[in-house]
């Protein structure tokens, strides 16, 4: 049965489905974080090399850089709905197999697969969010929606390690599995259908006009370029950071990262977005975190300035979403712009962690800080501009 959102109950139905949306982000972002946190195990099951076994990780991202915008393109002609289910069934079709922990090329493959359904989630479930959210709430659920990748790190993170100490890294992918299919059962019963008309399939010309025209568009592509300089440096942070804070403060501090990020999203920025435009809180989030970038410059061992800058990039997190509802009007261009988004973030995910690898091994901590300066001031200056562009077009 197709569900409906009731009339009567319009504000609970809908938080209701957001939620559901959201928590299909979680899964979505369980798909890195579960091979993140069980990547030791997977050595010892692979026997291939370093840059083999990477892709098992990277081979995900690879997959929305390439396909992020066209996925964006043909979904309306497939349906949201109908996108989203395939996807949440097929992702836990793909955590099925690969709980067996089968040959390198199965597993492989099974990323690259696992890696379209990631790309039709976080294209569907954000831009179902934005229709269907009234305008009073579509900050705050946009807010949250900005929180899924975090909020799935912390969560596998914490259960992750005792479940495959005791029953392997098979057990983690077959509770992701499960966890993938109640909620394509839920989402079967909450999302509604015909939320947006379909229309005929792209042709390959078509396509590509229009990744063109959405990469020109101060409009649909200018979440995704400060997504960009966003997600070079989130992941990298959390990944090379711990080594130059001090050992004393480092057991403490690194779980408090994500977590200054994920609460000034639900607070601070929820509350902001109210009374300003998102791509502005976008460039207060930027401008402040390059600050604090600063200072770690100066004083890369004063602790809590790292706590001090996630907070401030929970501004970027939020608004960056929220940002694609207020300036993109119509389903379709905010399709375009979370598909943008998705190949970009995905670009910098891939990018983000070189790079820092690069720049610290020559220049040590002054290296990373410098490469986190330059990238926030890119981003405060490429929203500037865009806005700009489209205050000049009105």
């Amino acid at each position: 049965m197709k569900a409906q959102v009731p009339k009567t109950s319009k504000v609970q139905a809908s938080t209701l489905l957001i939620l559901a949306l959201w928590f299909a982000g979680l899964g979505a972002a369980g798909q890195f974080a579960k091979i993140s946190v069980s990547f030791p195990e997977l050595t010892a099951v692979y026997d291939v090399s370093e840059t083999k076994l990477g892709l098992i990780v990277s081979v995900v991202s690879l997959t929305g850089v390439l396909f992020g915008m066209t996925a964006a393109q043909l979904v309306a002609n497939i349906g949201f709905r109908r996108m989203l289910l395939w996807a949440m069934v097929g992702g836990a079709a793909m955590s099925v197999l690969q709980a067996a922990l089968p040959a390198y090329p199965v597993m492989l493959t099974s990323r690259i697969l696992e890696g379209l359904t990631h790309l039709a989630i976080t294209v569907c479930a954000p831009t179902l969010i934005g229709i269907l959210s009234s305008d009073r709430m579509r900050p705050i659920y946009m807010a949250l929606w900005s929180t899924f990748f975090s909020v799935s790190y912390a969560v596998i993170a914490w259960i992750g390690p005792s479940l495959i100490a005791n029953q392997g890294a098979g057990a983690l992918y077959a509770g992701h599995a499960a966890y993938m299919a109640v909620m394509a059962l839920v989402l079967y019963r909450l999302v509604p259908a015909g939320v947006v008309p379909k229309r005929p399939i792209p042709s390959a010309a078509e396509i590509l006009r229009r990744h063109l025209r959405a990469y020109g568009s101060a409009h649909e592509f200018a979440p995704a370029l400060g997504w960009l300089f966003y997600t070079l440096t989130f992941v990298s942070v959390l990944t090379l950071i711990p080594q130059f804070i001090p050992p004393e403060h480092r057991t403490t501090l690194v779980p408090l990262l994500p977590m200054a990020s994920i609460a000034t999203s639900l607070t601070l920025g929820a509350i902001l977005l109210r009374v300003m435009p998102a791509a502005t809180l976008v460039q207060i989030g930027f401008a402040s975190s390059a600050v604090c970038a600063v200072l770690l410059q100066v004083l890369p061992y004063l602790p809590l300035t790292y706590v001090a800058m996630f907070a401030c990039l929970g501004l970027v997190q939020s608004a960056s979403f929220s940002a694609i509802p207020q300036i993109n009007p119509t389903p379709d261009s905010q399709a375009i712009a979370h598909g943008g988004m998705s190949q970009m973030g995905n670009l910098g995910n891939l990018l983000g962690t070189p790079v820092m690898l690069l720049s610290t091994g020559a220049f040590g901590t002054r290296g990373a800080m410098v490469m986190l300066i330059l990238c926030y001031v890119a981003g405060f200056t490429a929203h500037a501009l865009l806005a700009m562009k489209r205050r000049a077009a009105v």
